[in-house]
């Protein structure tokens, strides 16, 4: 429904914010290098490494979004995957009923067998 696009835009957007925040707020700042002009990720804080951010930054970047495209997917081809086969089941029926409609009615054209038969057993059409 268009109520739940508008809460799980919401949502990304609100992701996306939380993921890129940790630097602009001070947690493993960005760094500008002068040697090669480019803005970076410091990998040092301090003297200590800064893993917890490359841990943060990682489980948030491709494992979590990875599980809820695949749940995401999986729920629209399960849904999918109903419509066609009620659709399947429906053509079926249909198939059916019509098959009994043609062989119902095919009988009627049908022209009666002759009942007139030599006393040879041998029975002449008309």
């Amino acid at each position: 429904t268009s109520g739940r696009a508008k809460i799980v835009l919401v949502l990304v957007w609100v992701y996306g914010g939380l993921v890129c925040a940790p630097p602009l707020l001070g947690w493993n700042a960005y760094h500008f290098s002068q040697s090669s002009w480019t803005c970076g990720m410091k990998n040092f804080v301090g003297d200590e490494p800064g893993k917890e951010y490359f841990l943060f930054y990682f489980f948030t970047s491709f494992p979590l979004p990875l599980l809820i495209v695949t749940f995401s997917y999986s729920r629209i081809f399960i849904q999918a995957l109903g419509v066609y086969r009620r659709r399947e089941r429906r053509l079926s029926k249909s198939r059916s009923f019509r098959n009994q409609q043609i062989s119902s009615s095919s009988t009627n054209f049908l022209p009666a067998p002759s009942t007139t038969c030599a006393s040879t057993g041998t029975c002449t059409g008309g």
